[in-house]
Formats: C-alpha cells, structure tokens, sequence
C-alpha cells in the first residue's frame, strides 16, 4: 500500500533546432491492500509546448497503447496520418486500475490474477493528422503473473470497450 506521485520537466533548448519544447508529466500511483488483494489507481497526465508555436516533431509528442493502455497495439492510439504513420499529441491523459489477488500463495512461485480497467487519450496538434479524434479510449481485461527465480513473467489480455476505427488492436 502507499502513494506514488513524479513530476518530469523536459526541456528543449531553441539552439537543439529551430523549434525547442518544454515536456511535463505527472504521473500518481495508489495501492490499497484488502486483506490478500491489492487495487491501484494510476494516472498520468502530460503536455508538451513549442517555444516557437511550430508543430512538435511526431518523436518528441506522446503516445498511447501498450503497457500505458492495454488492449491496444504500442503507438496505437490516437491521431495518425496512416495505419503505420503515427503522430501522437501534444497532450495525453490515462489511467490505470488494477484489482490483483493471489491464485496461488502457498508456494515458491505465487501465481496472481490481475483484473483491470484502462481508460485515455492522446490529443491536440498544430497541424491536424488525417486521422484523428479526441475521444477517450477504454479497455478491460486480465491478466496472470508468474514469479519466477528469474523474476516476474506476466501474460495480459485486453479487450477494447471504446476505439476509433483508424486504431490498432492488440488483445494479448
């Protein structure tokens, strides 16, 4: 149990480029233990602002899907110009939450359950993408952690409940 809370300040300089950003993230954690099981709450939220009012470089902008979104493929979330042209947003928010109970927990390597609901969205561009909505994606599913000697190895399946048609799934 215990409270998790960062702030990241990225900067740019103007002499990196021709265009120079401030990044920041916010990123909390909340973990509540119930006798044997374990709820989290994780959020995150992040801008990032052009010192020049240019258009970010699609690798300095956020992106959503993978770990931060389950459900979804990495980068596959959000404004794109194509299926493999991702260009991400000037601002993300999502959040994570979690429901782990131990399976097994009288042994060497417990076995835990995870059960989950994610929920976010990557938006705001200069330039508007060919694709892009600035709905709120969400995703339920589950997943089984495995501890190991070498460390945990988990398998997580995701099921989109909201997407857009332009974003790319990814269940397990």
């Amino acid at each position: 149990k215990g409270n998790y809370i960062a702030f990241n300040n990225g900067f740019s300089p103007i002499t990196n480029d021709d265009n120079g950003y401030f990044k920041n993230t916010i990123n909390y954690k909340k973990y509540y233990k119930f006798k044997t099981n374990i709820f989290s709450i994780r959020a995150k939220l992040g801008n990032i602002y052009s010192l020049q009012d240019k258009e970010i470089p699609n690798d300095d902008k956020f992106s959503l899907g993978g770990r931060s979104l389950r459900g979804f493929d990495s980068y596959g979330v959000g404004p794109r110009n194509s299926r493999t042209s991702y260009v991400g947003g000037k601002n993300i928010v999502v959040t994570n939450f979690d429901l782990q109970r131990p399976i097994v927990k009288n042994s060497d390597n417990p076995i835990d359950l995870n059960l989950f609901f994610d929920a976010g969205t990557v938006f705001d561009n200069k330039v508007v993408p060919t694709s892009s909505k600035e709905t709120i994606r969400t995703s339920v599913g589950f997943g089984m952690k495995f501890y190991t000697v070498i460390g945990p190895i988990g398998f997580t399946w995701g099921f989109p409940i909201t997407s857009e048609d332009f974003d790319i799934e990814r269940m397990f």
